[in-house]
């Protein structure tokens, strides 16, 4: 009946509104990785420092960020002198909250994203563990990052695939010993680098010189074998089911 179809409106309608919300959504892509024998790439992790190399390559490219999302069960949280845990947390580079249009309380992503040891959380964790002053608090990530909450974020909508509630500056982690400073084929499904295009530029121009630019900073057999990028439409991020 009408109600049934008006159930099923509704539903469409949401699910065609992922990350189609923010400004020039048209021009966002997130890079998959692959070897370029798969018909379809289908791995959304990319090796470290493709956002730094996707900048130098491509003019096409007006802007690269980069959100490295933790295992829910590894991270561990000490706020207040208590122990807990948060699911969605990620090591992000200011420009994620540049091309991505998610709303600010406290701060920017220049002021708050920049430097080692910040960390921008949204209004739901500040006030659950600070009631609303989170702004200076001392966050303490798996017994290893000493940060300070140097933003706070609204909470994002249920309609994104990249819901963070606790941003650590990716320098955080950049200058870490878990961050490899070398280009390579190896990579981590959770670390994900994102692109927003020029005006008139095209992803088919990005991707036809992929495997020039993996041959020039690795090898010729890399290239031909094991390891291309390809950009996807951030808007279809959301059917990915297999990524």
């Amino acid at each position: 009946g009408i109600s049934g179809a008006l159930i099923i409106f509704v539903i469409v309608r949401f699910e065609l509104s992922f990350d189609s919300f923010h400004q020039d959504s048209d021009r966002i892509y997130r890079v998959l990785s692959g070897s370029p024998r798969d018909p379809v790439l289908g791995d959304a992790g990319a090796p470290h420092r493709l956002d730094e190399l996707i900048e130098d390559e491509f003019s096409e490219v007006e802007q690269t960020a980069v959100a490295s999302k933790l295992n829910p069960q590894k991270v561990q949280l000490e706020i207040n002198d208590e122990y807990t845990r948060e699911k969605n947390v990620a090591f992000v580079t200011p420009s994620f909250y540049e091309i991505f249009n998610f709303e600010w309380i406290v701060g920017s992503p220049e002021k708050s994203l920049s430097e080692a040891g910040q960390v921008v959380v949204d209004e739901e964790i500040a006030e659950k563990y600070f009631q609303g002053d989170a702004m200076g608090k001392r966050i303490r990530l798996n017994n290893k990052y000493d940060l300070i909450v140097s933003g706070i974020i609204k909470k994002m909508p249920a309609n994104t695939d990249f819901p963070i509630s606790l941003s650590v500056s990716h320098i955080t982690y950049a200058q870490s010993d878990e961050y490899k400073e070398q280009y390579e084929p190896s990579r981590s499904s959770l670390y994900q680098v994102f692109v927003k295009l020029r005006e008139g530029a095209s992803a088919e121009q990005v991707n036809a010189r992929f495997p020039a630019m993996v041959e020039k900073y690795l090898d010729k057999e890399t290239a031909e074998k094991y390891l291309t990028h390809e950009l996807q439409p951030i808007e279809e991020a959301h059917y990915s089911t297999n990524i």
